[in-house]
């Protein structure tokens, strides 16, 4: 009879994953090579460009750099996530297969983040319900839409509290090392998690699994020497590695790095210096640090808070409250202890450091949503364990398919739309379509290109474009503002008037569009003072009036 229930359950577990699985993938149901996503927009600009232009550069042999017209310049981003890409682009050489990969991606975090609780929670049916929540949660089926590198980033972090939970070994030891360079080679503002990782699964080795005592020097047993020895050298070589690749791809060392970023945090008041003839800002200074660290703070108790251009909450209010409380039970709780002080220190390093980052945006605590959900685990477990021992434990089932619903209820219509929009509604990519609309206008190849002058950045039009046109920017303030003879040709662009007089007056052929204009007021002012300096005449529509092509003529 048991075994029988036994089996039961363990068949109800995997139907529940089962549909956990395809309700995740129906909120990731999407073709990269419609036009009825946003997913060919490429966006955010110009981070997407950064990690798209190396990866499709390498492939075609011309180095992991951000390469145009034999141009090219070093990213100012690490590149593993732009590696990552690389086999994805091998199969197909479209940027918006970067999507695939990042379903790949997502999966990967999805099942490394299951496993992960497996561990950590009472029973399958805990496990399932945090799962759900993650499953679900906006932004992990959301981002996967963007070429970001946080992409990579949240399978990483993934990685490490499943790996954290495992025995230690000389497997894990290694895994462990290359993480500590993954964090840090996918984004630079993670390498507070590499420290804090690093440090917690050193002492992880050196402290005992059944009753968490540091072991003296005298009684340390063979394996945990030779699992020390393994992670203290793969960690070294493995950073040495990265380092010189990264020596001889950027050209830059990482205490070059580290002096610039340190340097200006002794400041009292951020400011403007002039490096190597371009205006350059701190980046980083204490002043940020009230301003930022608030903000950041509310956001981990499920307040909004700006992620790129959306004020989602990373969870909501009750979720986050819950999972808070569950990792501060769990650092005063036998045999979770090390684990919820590594999870608190995996949101808390982060937050206390990016606080002192000039900009505040939710996307750079990423990692605090499959943390914090980790900590709600922690925090289901032990209220199963107090139900347990009074021998209520139908109680606490009621009250988890009782939360269960009431998630389910406040966030169905979201899902569904989400679902919906995959299947049946259209979203316009609008920058798609205008280099669409571009590519139909300047459909001959001739010796003598047209100019096309666009706000839209150069990169992206390249990933799309049928090569038949030449581009110049609209606007000083645009992206790439300050490597323009790189990114667009040598030309005087102390005069954009003077620029589009001179290709005139030798008889070539130039046109303007208005896409991708928005909301920015710069790039208004420049069309409109462009329309001012030239005479306009509408050639072709596009984007019901948003991508028109317009022909330039000098003013008698």
């Amino acid at each position: 009879m048991n075994i029988k229930k036994l089996v039961t359950m363990q068949n109800l577990s995997l139907l529940m994953l089962a549909a956990i699985s395809l309700l995740f993938i129906l909120l990731l149901l999407k073709n990269p090579f419609s036009e009825r996503n946003l997913i060919p927009n490429l966006e955010p600009y110009p981070d997407s460009i950064h990690y798209l232009t190396p990866a499709l550069s390498l492939i075609h042999g011309k180095g992991l750099y951000i390469e145009r017209e034999g141009r090219v310049f070093k990213p100012t981003v690490p590149f593993l996530y732009s590696l990552i890409l690389v086999p994805g682009f091998l199969i197909n050489s479209d940027a918006r297969f970067f999507y695939i990969t990042n379903v790949f991606l997502a999966f990967s975090g999805f099942f490394l983040f299951y496993f992960f609780l497996l561990k950590i929670t009472a029973n399958k049916f805990i496990s399932l319900l945090v799962l759900f929540l993650y499953a679900t949660n906006y932004f992990v089926y959301w981002f996967p839409n963007l070429p970001m590198a946080e992409n990579l980033g949240l399978t990483l972090f993934n990685s490490a509290p499943f790996i954290f939970t495992r025995k230690t070994s000389v497997k894990n030891s290694i895994l462990a090392a290359l993480l500590i360079v993954g964090f840090y080679g996918t984004k630079y503002a993670n390498f507070t998690l590499s420290v804090v990782f690093g440090f917690f699964y050193f002492l992880k080795i050196l402290i005992e699994e059944k009753n968490y005592k540091y072991i003296s020097s005298k009684s340390i047993d063979y394996k945990k020497l030779r699992n020390l020895i393994y992670f203290i050298c793969a960690s070294v070589v493995v950073l040495a590695v990265f380092f010189l690749a990264e020596y001889l791809i950027r050209g830059t060392g990482i205490f070059v790095k580290i002096m610039h970023l340190v340097e200006p945090l002794y400041k009292s008041d951020p400011e403007s210096r002039v490096i190597d003839g371009f205006k350059d800002t701190t980046w980083f200074s204490y002043s940020y640090f009230n301003r930022n660290f608030p903000l950041y703070a509310k956001a981990l108790f499920g307040e909004s808070m700006r992620f790129l251009w959306d004020f989602t909450p990373l969870l909501p209010f009750y979720i986050a409250w819950m999972g808070i409380i569950g990792l501060i039970a769990g650092a005063f709780t036998k045999g979770k202890r090390l684990l919820s002080l590594f999870l608190i220190s995996t949101v808390l390093g982060p937050v206390l450091f990016l606080s002192t980052f000039y900009s505040a945006d939710a996307r750079y605590i990423y990692q605090a949503i499959p943390a914090i959900l980790g900590g709600l685990g922690i925090f289901l477990s032990l209220l199963y364990e107090i139900f347990a021992r009074s021998k209520v434990k139908y109680i606490f089932y009621i009250l988890l398919i009782g939360f269960l619903a009431f998630y389910s209820f406040n966030n169905a219509y979201r899902l569904k739309y989400q679902i919906a929009l995959n299947l049946k509604h259209t979203e316009t990519p609008w920058n798609y379509m205008s280099v669409k609309n571009f590519n139909e206008f300047f459909s001959e190849n001739t010796k003598d290109k047209p100019i096309l002058i666009t706000a839209l950045p150069p990169y992206y039009i390249d990933f799309l474009s049928n090569s038949n046109y030449k581009l110049l920017p609209l606007s000083d303030e645009q992206e790439f503002s300050n490597s323009k003879p790189i990114v667009w040709g040598d030309e005087n662009f102390q005069d954009f008037k003077g620029i589009y007089t001179k290709y005139l007056s030798e008889g070539r052929k130039v046109y303007i569009t208005n896409a991708a204009l928005g909301n920015a007021p710069f790039l208004h002012r420049d069309f409109d003072s462009t329309k001012e300096n030239f005479n306009l005449t509408l050639v072709k529509t596009g984007c019901f009036d948003a991508c028109n092509i317009y022909e330039l003529k000098l003013k008698q």
